[in-house]
Protein backbone atom coordinates (compact mmCIF):
# COMPACT_ATOMS: atom_id res chain seq x y z
CA UNK A 1 0.00 0.00 0.00
CA UNK A 2 1.52 3.35 -1.06
CA UNK A 3 2.42 5.50 1.72
CA UNK A 4 1.33 9.17 0.36
CA UNK A 5 -2.01 7.76 -0.91
CA UNK A 6 -2.24 6.97 2.46
CA UNK A 7 -1.55 10.29 3.87
CA UNK A 8 -3.27 11.78 1.17
CA UNK A 9 -6.39 10.26 2.50
CA UNK A 10 -5.58 11.17 6.11
CA UNK A 11 -5.54 14.79 3.98
CA UNK A 12 -8.63 14.13 2.37
CA UNK A 13 -11.36 13.17 5.44
CA UNK A 14 -8.96 16.02 7.76
CA UNK A 15 -10.59 18.40 4.65
CA UNK A 16 -13.81 16.80 4.36
CA UNK A 17 -14.61 17.09 7.64
CA UNK A 18 -13.69 20.71 7.71
CA UNK A 19 -15.68 21.68 4.55
CA UNK A 20 -18.81 19.73 6.52
CA UNK A 21 -18.15 21.81 9.91
CA UNK A 22 -16.65 24.94 9.12
CA UNK A 23 -18.81 26.21 6.16
CA UNK A 24 -22.05 27.63 6.70
CA UNK A 25 -23.12 27.92 3.13
CA UNK A 26 -21.59 24.61 1.61
CA UNK A 27 -20.54 24.96 -1.82
CA UNK A 28 -18.25 22.50 -2.24
CA UNK A 29 -16.77 18.80 -1.21
CA UNK A 30 -13.50 20.53 -0.13
CA UNK A 31 -11.73 23.34 0.59
CA UNK A 32 -9.49 23.58 -2.12
CA UNK A 33 -12.69 23.02 -4.66
CA UNK A 34 -13.76 25.70 -3.20
CA UNK A 35 -11.05 28.05 -4.09
CA UNK A 36 -10.87 26.64 -8.06
CA UNK A 37 -15.08 27.66 -7.90
CA UNK A 38 -14.49 30.50 -5.74
CA UNK A 39 -14.98 33.35 -8.42
CA UNK A 40 -18.78 31.42 -9.62
CA UNK A 41 -21.37 32.99 -8.28
CA UNK A 42 -24.94 31.93 -8.24
CA UNK A 43 -28.04 33.98 -7.84
CA UNK A 44 -32.09 33.07 -8.37
CA UNK A 45 -31.62 34.95 -11.64
CA UNK A 46 -29.19 32.55 -12.91
CA UNK A 47 -30.73 29.15 -12.55
CA UNK A 48 -32.10 28.81 -15.75
CA UNK A 49 -33.04 25.31 -17.01
CA UNK A 50 -29.93 24.11 -19.34
CA UNK A 51 -30.48 22.80 -22.69
CA UNK A 52 -29.23 18.88 -22.39
CA UNK A 53 -25.46 18.71 -23.76
CA UNK A 54 -22.81 15.71 -22.84
CA UNK A 55 -19.99 16.95 -21.40
CA UNK A 56 -21.09 19.72 -19.48
CA UNK A 57 -20.26 20.17 -15.39
CA UNK A 58 -22.54 21.23 -13.17
CA UNK A 59 -22.49 22.24 -9.45
CA UNK A 60 -25.37 19.99 -7.72
CA UNK A 61 -25.85 20.05 -4.28
CA UNK A 62 -21.94 20.63 -3.12
CA UNK A 63 -20.22 17.87 -5.81
CA UNK A 64 -19.37 18.90 -9.11
CA UNK A 65 -21.50 16.90 -11.67
CA UNK A 66 -20.18 15.64 -15.37
CA UNK A 67 -23.80 15.05 -17.65
CA UNK A 68 -24.11 12.56 -20.12
CA UNK A 69 -27.72 12.08 -21.07
CA UNK A 70 -31.40 12.54 -19.74
CA UNK A 71 -33.89 9.93 -19.24
CA UNK A 72 -37.69 11.44 -18.60
CA UNK A 73 -37.74 14.49 -15.70
CA UNK A 74 -33.99 13.35 -14.73
CA UNK A 75 -30.47 14.29 -16.06
CA UNK A 76 -28.38 11.63 -15.84
CA UNK A 77 -23.92 11.61 -15.48
CA UNK A 78 -21.33 11.31 -12.91
CA UNK A 79 -20.02 12.50 -9.99
CA UNK A 80 -16.61 14.47 -10.26
CA UNK A 81 -13.78 14.88 -7.51
CA UNK A 82 -10.48 16.76 -8.03
CA UNK A 83 -8.83 13.80 -6.04
CA UNK A 84 -7.22 12.57 -9.05
CA UNK A 85 -4.80 10.22 -6.84
CA UNK A 86 -7.53 8.03 -6.06
CA UNK A 87 -8.92 7.55 -9.65
CA UNK A 88 -8.83 3.83 -10.59
CA UNK A 89 -9.32 1.71 -13.82
CA UNK A 90 -13.00 2.37 -13.52
CA UNK A 91 -13.09 5.88 -13.77
CA UNK A 92 -12.70 8.91 -16.13
CA UNK A 93 -9.20 11.51 -15.90
CA UNK A 94 -9.81 14.38 -17.88
CA UNK A 95 -8.42 18.12 -17.29
CA UNK A 96 -10.64 21.43 -17.42
CA UNK A 97 -9.67 24.70 -17.03
CA UNK A 98 -5.86 23.67 -16.55
CA UNK A 99 -6.93 21.02 -13.75
CA UNK A 100 -7.66 17.61 -13.48
CA UNK A 101 -10.44 15.97 -12.82
CA UNK A 102 -11.58 12.46 -12.62
CA UNK A 103 -15.48 11.05 -13.02
CA UNK A 104 -16.49 7.76 -10.67
CA UNK A 105 -18.08 5.82 -13.74
CA UNK A 106 -18.75 3.15 -11.24
CA UNK A 107 -22.15 4.08 -10.21
CA UNK A 108 -24.34 6.78 -12.94
CA UNK A 109 -26.72 9.53 -11.23
CA UNK A 110 -30.33 10.50 -12.34
CA UNK A 111 -30.49 13.94 -11.24
CA UNK A 112 -33.73 15.96 -11.39
CA UNK A 113 -33.32 18.43 -13.93
CA UNK A 114 -34.62 21.19 -11.75
CA UNK A 115 -31.41 20.61 -9.26
CA UNK A 116 -29.03 20.76 -12.68
CA UNK A 117 -29.20 24.43 -13.19
CA UNK A 118 -25.88 25.79 -11.82
CA UNK A 119 -23.79 25.75 -14.59
CA UNK A 120 -20.14 25.58 -14.71
CA UNK A 121 -18.68 24.88 -18.13
CA UNK A 122 -18.03 22.04 -20.79
CA UNK A 123 -15.17 19.86 -21.50
CA UNK A 124 -13.09 20.28 -23.99
CA UNK A 125 -14.30 18.34 -27.41
CA UNK A 126 -10.62 15.94 -26.53
CA UNK A 127 -12.63 14.73 -23.64
CA UNK A 128 -16.25 14.41 -24.95
CA UNK A 129 -15.25 12.61 -27.90
CA UNK A 130 -14.12 9.72 -25.54
CA UNK A 131 -16.88 10.38 -22.87
CA UNK A 132 -19.43 9.87 -25.90
CA UNK A 133 -17.70 7.05 -27.61
CA UNK A 134 -17.76 4.99 -24.06
CA UNK A 135 -21.76 6.07 -23.24
CA UNK A 136 -22.84 5.34 -26.96
CA UNK A 137 -21.18 1.73 -27.58
CA UNK A 138 -19.97 0.59 -24.02
CA UNK A 139 -16.39 0.97 -25.17
CA UNK A 140 -14.08 0.87 -22.12
CA UNK A 141 -12.50 4.23 -21.62
CA UNK A 142 -8.76 4.52 -22.98
CA UNK A 143 -6.21 3.60 -20.59
CA UNK A 144 -4.72 7.49 -20.67
CA UNK A 145 -7.81 8.22 -19.77
CA UNK A 146 -8.16 6.44 -16.18
CA UNK A 147 -6.34 5.49 -13.44
CA UNK A 148 -4.34 3.13 -11.47
CA UNK A 149 -6.07 -1.00 -12.03
CA UNK A 150 -6.66 -2.30 -8.32
CA UNK A 151 -8.43 -5.23 -7.09
CA UNK A 152 -12.01 -4.21 -5.17
CA UNK A 153 -10.45 -4.60 -1.69
CA UNK A 154 -11.34 -2.23 1.11
CA UNK A 155 -7.82 -1.69 2.09
CA UNK A 156 -7.22 0.06 -0.87
CA UNK A 157 -7.31 3.94 0.24
CA UNK A 158 -9.03 3.96 -3.36
CA UNK A 159 -11.30 1.91 -3.00
CA UNK A 160 -12.03 3.35 0.99
CA UNK A 161 -12.19 7.05 -1.41
CA UNK A 162 -15.32 6.17 -3.61
CA UNK A 163 -16.86 4.03 -0.90
CA UNK A 164 -17.30 7.37 0.80
CA UNK A 165 -18.03 10.15 -2.29
CA UNK A 166 -20.80 7.40 -3.60
CA UNK A 167 -22.17 7.20 0.12
CA UNK A 168 -23.16 10.63 -0.15
CA UNK A 169 -25.31 10.53 -3.57
CA UNK A 170 -27.00 7.31 -2.86
CA UNK A 171 -30.31 8.76 -3.57
CA UNK A 172 -29.08 10.12 -6.94
CA UNK A 173 -27.74 6.67 -7.83
CA UNK A 174 -31.36 5.08 -6.90
CA UNK A 175 -33.67 7.45 -8.72
CA UNK A 176 -32.88 5.14 -12.21
CA UNK A 177 -35.16 2.71 -9.99
CA UNK A 178 -38.51 6.10 -10.01
CA UNK A 179 -37.98 4.86 -13.88
CA UNK A 180 -37.07 1.71 -14.77
CA UNK A 181 -38.72 -0.23 -11.67
CA UNK A 182 -42.24 -0.67 -10.26
CA UNK A 183 -42.22 -0.85 -6.65
CA UNK A 184 -43.73 -4.45 -6.71
CA UNK A 185 -40.51 -6.04 -8.59
CA UNK A 186 -38.47 -5.59 -5.31
CA UNK A 187 -38.83 -8.46 -2.90
CA UNK A 188 -38.71 -8.56 0.49
CA UNK A 189 -35.85 -10.26 1.98
CA UNK A 190 -37.75 -13.37 2.22
CA UNK A 191 -38.80 -13.73 -1.16
CA UNK A 192 -35.50 -12.53 -2.55
CA UNK A 193 -33.93 -15.44 -0.54
CA UNK A 194 -35.88 -18.30 -1.82
CA UNK A 195 -35.68 -17.31 -5.37
CA UNK A 196 -31.74 -16.67 -4.69
CA UNK A 197 -31.83 -20.00 -3.73
CA UNK A 198 -33.52 -21.93 -6.34
CA UNK A 199 -31.48 -20.02 -9.23
CA UNK A 200 -28.07 -21.31 -7.19
CA UNK A 201 -29.54 -24.70 -7.29
CA UNK A 202 -30.35 -24.50 -11.00
CA UNK A 203 -26.53 -23.27 -12.21
CA UNK A 204 -24.51 -25.33 -14.37
CA UNK A 205 -21.55 -25.95 -11.02
CA UNK A 206 -18.47 -27.62 -12.53
CA UNK A 207 -18.10 -31.35 -11.47
CA UNK A 208 -16.32 -31.08 -8.14
CA UNK A 209 -19.03 -31.52 -5.73
CA UNK A 210 -18.29 -28.13 -3.38
CA UNK A 211 -15.88 -25.88 -2.57
CA UNK A 212 -13.10 -26.28 -0.22
CA UNK A 213 -12.87 -22.53 0.09
CA UNK A 214 -15.18 -20.96 2.78
CA UNK A 215 -14.79 -17.41 1.80
CA UNK A 216 -14.57 -15.73 -1.77
CA UNK A 217 -14.27 -11.93 -2.99
CA UNK A 218 -15.97 -11.07 -5.02
CA UNK A 219 -16.29 -7.20 -6.72
CA UNK A 220 -17.44 -5.27 -4.06
CA UNK A 221 -18.73 -7.93 -1.66
CA UNK A 222 -17.41 -10.88 0.26
CA UNK A 223 -19.04 -14.55 -0.08
CA UNK A 224 -18.75 -17.33 2.29
CA UNK A 225 -19.66 -20.63 3.05
CA UNK A 226 -20.36 -23.32 5.69
CA UNK A 227 -20.71 -26.63 4.49
CA UNK A 228 -21.11 -28.12 7.54
CA UNK A 229 -24.04 -25.75 8.42
CA UNK A 230 -25.31 -25.69 5.12
CA UNK A 231 -25.10 -21.65 5.25
CA UNK A 232 -23.74 -19.38 2.71
CA UNK A 233 -23.83 -15.00 3.43
CA UNK A 234 -22.86 -12.09 1.43
CA UNK A 235 -21.25 -9.42 3.50
CA UNK A 236 -21.87 -6.32 1.87
CA UNK A 237 -19.26 -3.00 2.63
CA UNK A 238 -20.05 -1.76 6.05
CA UNK A 239 -21.33 1.54 3.83
CA UNK A 240 -24.01 -0.61 2.54
CA UNK A 241 -25.78 -0.78 6.34
CA UNK A 242 -28.68 1.75 5.07
CA UNK A 243 -28.62 1.26 1.14
CA UNK A 244 -32.43 0.02 1.31
CA UNK A 245 -32.15 -1.61 -2.08
CA UNK A 246 -29.84 -3.99 -4.22
CA UNK A 247 -29.69 -5.37 -7.24
CA UNK A 248 -28.59 -8.80 -7.40
CA UNK A 249 -27.51 -10.45 -11.19
CA UNK A 250 -26.45 -13.97 -11.50
CA UNK A 251 -25.78 -15.09 -14.96
CA UNK A 252 -29.06 -13.67 -16.63
CA UNK A 253 -31.46 -13.40 -13.72
CA UNK A 254 -31.98 -9.73 -11.68
CA UNK A 255 -33.52 -9.43 -8.48
CA UNK A 256 -34.07 -6.44 -6.78
CA UNK A 257 -34.37 -6.67 -2.76
CA UNK A 258 -34.64 -4.06 0.12
CA UNK A 259 -32.18 -4.84 2.72
CA UNK A 260 -31.84 -3.54 6.34
CA UNK A 261 -28.18 -4.86 7.09
CA UNK A 262 -25.34 -5.61 5.50
CA UNK A 263 -25.19 -9.42 5.98
CA UNK A 264 -27.60 -11.99 3.75
CA UNK A 265 -27.51 -15.52 4.97
CA UNK A 266 -28.89 -18.13 2.76
CA UNK A 267 -29.82 -21.91 4.50
CA UNK A 268 -28.22 -24.08 1.35
CA UNK A 269 -29.13 -28.00 2.47
CA UNK A 270 -28.06 -29.74 -0.38
CA UNK A 271 -24.24 -30.57 -1.37
CA UNK A 272 -23.87 -28.62 -4.50
CA UNK A 273 -22.01 -25.22 -3.73
CA UNK A 274 -18.31 -24.19 -5.39
CA UNK A 275 -18.07 -21.04 -4.01
CA UNK A 276 -15.47 -20.13 -6.43
CA UNK A 277 -17.28 -20.61 -9.52
CA UNK A 278 -20.02 -19.00 -8.17
CA UNK A 279 -18.85 -15.73 -6.93
CA UNK A 280 -17.70 -14.83 -10.40
CA UNK A 281 -21.57 -14.93 -11.62
CA UNK A 282 -22.89 -12.80 -9.08
CA UNK A 283 -22.78 -9.10 -9.37
CA UNK A 284 -24.64 -7.05 -6.46
CA UNK A 285 -25.32 -3.32 -6.97
CA UNK A 286 -25.92 -1.41 -3.79
CA UNK A 287 -28.58 1.16 -4.10
CA UNK A 288 -30.31 3.33 -1.20
CA UNK A 289 -34.17 4.59 -1.45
Amino acid sequence: MSKRLEELYTKYLAIKKLSNDDFVEKKGDYKMFLENLENIKFNESDTVQPEYEIGELFLVDDFLFLLVGEVDDFYTGYKVSEWVDFATHKDFIFEYEGDKYFAILEHELYIPKNKVVHYIGTISDKYIDVLYEHESTGEPIPDSYTGLTIPYDDEYVQIKFRQKEMKEVRHYIANQFLIFEEESNILDLKSFKQKFVDKLKKLNYPKAASSATSTAQGENFILKYDKAKGILTILLPIESKDVGIIKVIIEDDEFLCKVEEDVISFDILDDFINIDYLVGRIKIILLND
